[in-house]
């Protein structure tokens, strides 16, 4: 018979007896660890294979450990699912936007257009024209309206002034056409 060399491996250790050597083996959730001739836990939150579902968060115990999911998902820690919130209602979105679910979570989502600024106030329209987010020509001036913008070339002699808001006549000494001005050649004036 070969000697007992397992060790005190604890109530979680087993010495089986083989023909001309032993085999020691632990309960589930420890290993052996044959240095210190004992059973020892495993942390299954740190092992390679996950033991708990990705939007759970895992707590070590002595054998095993417990999963639970993160806010905003249900299930038993294995498998953890969305709770879609804007289905559930009592969500607090302001009437002018929409509840727009998350993972773990929603948002209030605004139109096109909008962004949402706060719970008492909601979607405020963006100002396209001064927000350098229109794509008006050159030639062309930005006129913001609700949730858009639109976009109206200058009249012959008009350029597009300074703040892009609007049309101005062409400085002395230029003429233009469809919003361009240039300055005159020589020898020549603009008609006025």
């Amino acid at each position: 018979t070969v000697d007992d060399t397992c060790g005190d491996g604890g109530a979680m250790a087993l010495c089986t007896n083989t023909e001309g050597s032993f085999e020691c083996t632990c309960d589930d959730g420890y290993v052996y660890d044959a240095t210190s001739t004992s059973c020892e836990d495993i942390d299954e939150c740190t092992a390679p294979v996950e033991f708990c579902d990705p939007n759970a968060e895992c707590t070590n115990t002595e054998g095993s450990a417990e999963c639970a999911c993160l806010a905003g998902f249900e299930g038993d820690g294995s498998t953890c699912t969305g709770i879609d919130e804007c289905t559930l209602g009592g969500v607090e979105c302001h009437e002018s936007s929409s509840c727009s679910n998350i993972p773990g979570s929603y948002e209030c989502a605004c139109a096109e257009g909008f962004a949402y600024t706060s719970l008492e106030v909601g979607c405020e329209d963006i100002d396209e024209c001064t927000t350098a987010s229109s794509d008006c020509a050159s030639n062309e001036y930005c006129t913001n309206s609700e949730g858009s913008f639109t976009c109206t070339a200058c009249l012959d002699g008009q350029e597009v002034g300074g703040d892009s808001l609007s049309c101005v006549p062409c400085a002395a000494g230029t003429a233009g056409t469809a919003g361009n001005c240039t300055a005159c050649d020589d020898g020549y004036t603009a008609n006025e």
